[in-house]
């Protein structure tokens, strides 16, 4: 899926047959998920989306001034204006996306001089966040259809009867995602250190504040009283009480508190959530709930990757490992151990392996990527390049898996192993080779 089509024109192709062309989200999620094995895709990735990024106000593309691109596509359809996705920005959470991914691009290689070839870009993707995506100035990234042939839901959840309420009825926009808004904290809070070591140190303090501020209110409007983060706010704020995946990114990007989060994962592990296979993108129990359908009660592997770190983040282990023991189970059922882009949500049984969805892409980026993340959140890796330091925290491997060697990561400057290995009810941890100046720290504790 690695395309290479000239200066600042590389990505990660979405997905084959349907998706094969850069998509904003996709790809930056996708390097993002595989920094801990190839950080240089995650470096062509942020110049090729800059290279995109939205210069103007144009309704029909749905482009504004610092918007990271959505989609682009070079066919015949596109390039005589029959469908708008040449070069589309139908996208809410593709620029927050894209801050998220310098931030963990430089936290895993402190490449200074490349945030400050991006800088402009990241400052303009800040400045799309809080002028442009909050569209009434409530504080959150709200979206609603602009262009007449645009996509009515613009979340990774993007079809068009993916987002509703507890009775099943289709959200009025504008409307704003609970994990979109996850993604601002995580880019604004991450991009701090950026700014500090660009000498900005003002921004970075106003950054961190606004999220801070954010994460507040995110906390106060979204949680509901039985447990679990409403999957939306509608056009009157009101909020969408329907247990979904969605909230299962806040717990990655490091919003909920201790409390929250330990009901928002026990919510995530119960039946109607959990198949067996992995967490559905819609509780069971819901009014809309369709196991084949998009987004509708499937299972998406990236999804699941995302809420198996935010496990991690949160020291949920056993949940992760069970949750990772799933998804391995079920790629071991499709062709060439390839995991789809979604299969059904099915409950799992002794006796059938997942119900393939049947024109899901494969390969898929994100879903390919799912595996390597999911690795990196089994073996504890949180770098700290910039500072010297890479942090194991709470290494675990599932029961089924013994031994994992892994050879030559790169954190900064450093190329190090790192041996993981079963001893008794532990994972115990070796480092193979110098590190100086980098310090190999194992903790129990996430360090940020």
């Amino acid at each position: 899926l690695w395309t290479e089509r000239g200066p600042d024109l590389s990505y990660i192709s979405a997905g084959v047959p349907w998706f094969d062309t850069l998509f904003g989200r996709d790809s930056a999620l996708a390097s993002m998920m595989s920094l801990a094995l190839r950080p240089e895709m995650a470096r062509e990735v942020l110049r090729c989306l800059t290279r995109f990024q939205g210069k103007e106000v144009d309704i029909p593309r749905e482009e504004e001034p610092g918007k990271i691109v959505h989609e682009v596509r070079q066919s015949e359809m596109a390039n005589t204006g029959e469908v708008v996705f040449g070069r589309y920005y139908g996208s809410i959470d593709s620029t927050p996306l894209f801050v998220v991914l310098a931030a963990e691009y430089y936290r895993w290689t402190a490449d200074l001089e490349l945030m400050r070839e991006l800088q402009p870009a990241l400052n303009a993707a800040l400045v799309w966040i809080d002028r442009y995506g909050d569209m009434d100035g409530d504080g959150y990234l709200e979206y609603k259809r602009k262009a007449a042939r645009g996509l009515d839901n613009q979340g990774w959840k993007d079809s068009g009867d993916a987002i509703m309420d507890e009775k099943g009825a289709l959200l009025e926009p504008p409307i704003a995602l609970v994990e979109v808004q996850g993604y601002v904290y995580a880019a604004k809070t991450g991009i701090a250190q950026v700014y500090e070591a660009l000498g900005d140190g003002l921004r970075a303090r106003q950054l961190r504040q606004e999220a801070a501020a954010l994460r507040r209110r995110l906390n106060s409007a979204f949680w509901m009283p039985n447990c679990y983060y409403a999957l939306a706010l509608d056009a009157r704020k009101r909020p969408a009480k329907v247990p979904t995946s969605n909230a299962g990114h806040l717990l990655w990007c490091g919003v909920p508190t201790k409390a929250n989060a330990r009901c928002q994962i026990d919510r995530l592990m119960q039946s109607d959530m959990y198949s067996g296979w992995g967490i559905r993108t819609l509780s069971s129990k819901s009014r809309r709930y369709n196991p084949m359908g998009y987004h509708v009660g499937s299972i998406w592997p990236h999804d699941n990757a995302l809420i198996a770190a935010g496990f991690k983040r949160y020291g949920a282990e056993a949940e992760l490992s069970e949750l990772a023991t799933a998804i391995c189970d079920a790629a071991f059922a499709f062709p060439y151990f390839r995991l789809p882009e979604l299969f059904s949500g099915s409950p799992r049984s002794a006796h059938h392996t997942p119900v393939p969805y049947p024109v899901a892409c494969r390969p898929q980026a994100f879903a390919a990527a799912a595996l390597p993340s999911l690795l990196t959140s089994m073996l504890g890796l949180a770098p700290d390049a910039p500072n010297g330091r890479l942090y194991v925290v709470r290494p675990r491997l599932p029961f089924w898996l013994d031994f994992v060697r892994l050879s030559n990561l790169r954190v900064g400057s450093v190329a190090l192993d790192l041996i993981y290995q079963h001893r008794g009810t532990r994972t115990v941890v070796e480092v193979i080779g110098k590190t100086a100046p980098l310090k190999v720290i194992q903790t129990a504790r996430w360090p940020w």
